[in-house]
């Protein structure tokens, strides 16, 4: 492998690198939504009948944060793996 495949594939792996890092601001912001979602719960549960909207929007906002969350996990260790095979692959053909 000439310099510049190894230069590129170095390069690939920063760009992924970045894009790890503002998935991981994105899950740590989706964990804390969840947070809102459980406010919202207690508060439809704390006040009886006439908050139940707040009760069932709560725990579908949590629902979703943090099925949301999972998909960026699940993306994030993708990404680490692909970062690692890519280093592999740049360190092997030196």
């Amino acid at each position: 492998m000439d310099s510049a495949k190894r230069e590129a594939l170095c390069i690939e792996a920063q760009m992924q690198t970045k894009m790890i890092k503002k998935l991981m601001k994105w899950f740590r912001f989706l964990l804390g939504l969840s947070a809102t979602g459980i406010v919202l719960m207690w508060w439809g549960i704390d006040n009886g009948r006439v908050h139940i909207i707040a009760e069932i929007s709560g725990i579908l906002f949590i629902i979703i944060c943090l099925a949301s969350a999972c998909i960026i996990a699940k993306g994030v260790r993708n990404g680490r793996k692909n970062i690692a095979k890519i280093l592999l692959a740049a360190e092997s053909h030196k």
